[in-house]
């Protein structure tokens, strides 16, 4: 009788378990899905575009017109076949091709990294927009049997129509946040650079003072035997006074 009693609370403690995790997991994806919906608006979803663009070396305007003609900058949108977010993603791609869980397409960064990321590999696998853009719309169709590339003939309007938006973002629409701005990376490799010449110039200085000091140390008896007039003898002559000025010239210049 106590064994069947312990038993029971066992399997109550196990379904309380459970129905935490369900509940923990369901409000997750609710919490995610409504942040997506509400606390995006387009402009911010433009924003992250463009940076993540430049982070990836994609043109924004590529990317920028992608995300329109798939989603109209919508975090949550799904379509009928299933792609999820602002690039339109599938969950099966976001899974084997970048080990990425679907749930999180709904997030517009992650979606928008994956995106682009996938522009860029397709760009660098054909080289060309129009098949890049036609296998992100079809599929890897764009190579022939002999090894050729071509637009994807259900494809093409949607090419086109991409292209024609990438235009208008590059001519037409030009905010203060698709102007180029030096990204992370560059800000970072110049702030290298600089540290590197003040550091050459650091070491230059120290050098010089030492010499300054090295002569100092070696000339001052000349110079004053030579205020008092008594530097007959000690080999001190106007070359080293030429020299001994040029230091001090030099220790007051790193001094500044």
């Amino acid at each position: 009788m106590s064994t069947n009693i312990k038993n029971k609370q066992v399997r109550k403690g196990q379904l309380m378990q459970w129905v935490v995790i369900i509940s923990f997991i369901v409000l997750t994806a609710l919490s995610s899905h409504s942040f997506a919906r509400f606390s995006l608006d387009r402009d911010a979803v433009k924003e992250i575009v463009v940076e993540e663009a430049k982070l990836q070396g994609v043109d924004p305007a590529l990317v920028l017109a992608v995300a329109q003609v798939e989603s109209d900058f919508d975090p949550n949108v799904v379509s009928h076949k299933g792609a999820r977010g602002v690039m339109q993603i599938m969950p099966k791609t976001a899974r084997d091709e970048f080990g990425i869980n679907p749930a999180l397409l709904f997030d517009a960064r992650t979606n928008i990294r994956t995106g682009v990321t996938f522009l860029k590999q397709l760009q660098n696998r054909y080289g060309k927009v129009e098949f890049a853009l036609s296998h992100y719309n079809g599929g890897s169709r764009v190579t022939k049997p002999d090894g050729s590339y071509q637009v994807i003939p259900v494809t093409r309007g949607y090419v086109d129509k991409v292209l024609s938006k990438m235009k208008t973002f590059q001519q037409y629409e030009t905010p203060s946040w698709l102007a180029y701005t030096p990204s992370y990376r560059d800000m970072k490799e110049k702030a290298k650079d600089n540290l590197g010449i003040q550091s050459k110039l650091y070491r230059l200085r120290q050098k010089n003072m030492h010499l300054a000091k090295v002569v100092n140390t070696r000339v001052d008896s000349y110079l004053d035997g030579y205020r008092s007039g008594s530097t007959k003898g000690r080999g001190y002559t106007s070359d080293q006074r030429e020299r001994r000025q040029q230091v001090l010239q030099w220790e007051s210049i790193y001094e500044r």
